[in-house]
């Protein structure tokens, strides 16, 4: 399985081992960041959307050591502050709930989905549904399945959802998973994989309507590299794309954003020797093709969001700082991100949703990593012009 936050959190709760955290995004396949083992409660957001200035929901997870649990966290934009909704588990996994992603579409239509587990090598999915509190719905794994993940949810109109993952029969070796909720029930569709892998995820989906979908995955060759692959949904079947990719090194997508059909952005970071550097991927004219991004070291890009044509606006981490950059239609360029500073001065930005060109909400986690159990939810809100924190709840 590619997409592994919170079974990296919930191996520690049950074998007391290390607490390890991702430093690019809690959907990729990124060589986590060592972080001491948990004495008090962590909180991470990795996912968040806006439907407008004055209404946005993430998603996330916390660490409650008292009761050696993961709880789902979503927090709630109301124009003036952020408040907390319960995210529901089911019983029998209760030592952990993640939710991973979040999506709304015409209101009430807004779904939370991704995995919960009492053992963390056998993980099932959840989605929930928010009718002023988030509700669960029947989960659907896929026949057979010894585990299952939901890593990604995209909601359009009213009754119209499609929520994309990964799934295996076997302990490990996944196999792309994709399925559509018409409102009242799920319905499993046929996600193909690339051919000769060990294992693949699709990890990040965008639907500009319910017969347009673009989705964007990691897989795992017979040599043990990692490389991207993307599906393209047309309202009836998934069908695979040819992705480029950086020969010679490893390579992940985290996100995708799509601004019009045909028309979108993926992004990620490869990785070889140690090092990463940010990768980002437009879709246009009909095929995938690598664009040029400023040349970092230890860097790496964990969300995007579109608000037009000529704006995107990408997240993610470089070194133990937050990183943002800022495409204009032809090119991409670094953005100044405000830093918390303080006695945590580590940020890392996994996911951003913005609504217009001079606002978008940007979501991740605040640490020391010199400090036990020092992960706090970090907000981010640009202006069109500047980055600002906002204050934002920790469990």
């Amino acid at each position: 399985m590619l997409r592994m936050p919170t079974v990296i959190v919930a191996a520690t709760l049950l074998s007391g081992g290390m607490l390890l955290a991702a430093p690019a995004s809690a959907s990729s396949a990124a060589v986590p960041r060592p972080i001491p083992a948990a004495a008090s409660d962590d909180a991470t957001l990795t996912g968040v959307t806006c439907s407008s200035t004055s209404s946005c929901l993430t998603a996330g997870f916390f660490v409650a050591t008292a009761e050696m649990a993961v709880f789902g966290l979503s927090e709630e934009w109301n124009g003036h502050a952020w408040g907390t909704l319960t995210v529901s588990g089911l019983s029998t996994k209760a030592l952990v709930t993640d939710a991973l992603e979040v999506s709304c579409g015409t209101p009430p239509n807004c779904m939370i989905v991704g995995e919960h587990f009492s053992n963390p090598k056998l993980p099932v999915q959840f989605a929930d549904t928010l009718n002023t509190v988030w509700s669960p719905v029947k989960w659907n794994n896929p026949a057979g399945a010894k585990w299952s993940v939901l890593d990604d949810v995209k909601c359009v109109g009213t009754n119209f959802c499609m929520a994309i993952g990964t799934w295996s029969k076997t302990a490990g070796g996944g196999r792309a998973l994709a399925e559509a909720w018409n409102g009242t029930s799920w319905r499993m569709l046929t996600a193909p994989n690339p051919r000769r892998v060990r294992s693949s995820d699709l990890s990040a989906l965008s639907c500009v309507s319910a017969t347009d979908c673009q989705a964007v995955g990691v897989a795992k060759n017979t040599a043990g590299h990692f490389f991207n692959f993307a599906e393209h949904w047309d309202g009836s079947k998934w069908t695979l794309a040819k992705v480029p990719n950086v020969k010679g090194r490893n390579n992940v997508l985290n996100d995708v954003t799509c601004f019009a059909s045909g028309d979108c952005v993926a992004v990620g970071f490869t990785r070889a020797s140690g090092i990463s550097h940010p990768l980002v991927l437009r879709l246009h004219a009909g095929g995938w093709r690598i664009v040029s991004t400023p040349a970092l070291r230890n860097a790496s890009l964990a969300g995007v969001s579109c608000p037009s044509a000529t704006l995107c606006v990408a997240v993610g981490n470089k070194g133990s700082g937050p990183l943002t950059e800022k495409w204009n239609g032809s090119k991409w360029a670094l953005v100044k991100i405000a830093r918390t500073g303080g006695t945590r001065p580590d940020d890392s930005l996994q996911h951003v949703a913005c609504v217009s060109i001079s606002h978008c909400v940007a979501v991740g986690i605040r640490y020391n990593v010199k400090r036990r159990a020092s992960n706090h939810t970090l907000i981010e809100v640009w202006n069109g012009a500047s980055w600002r924190v906002q204050n934002s709840v920790n469990p």
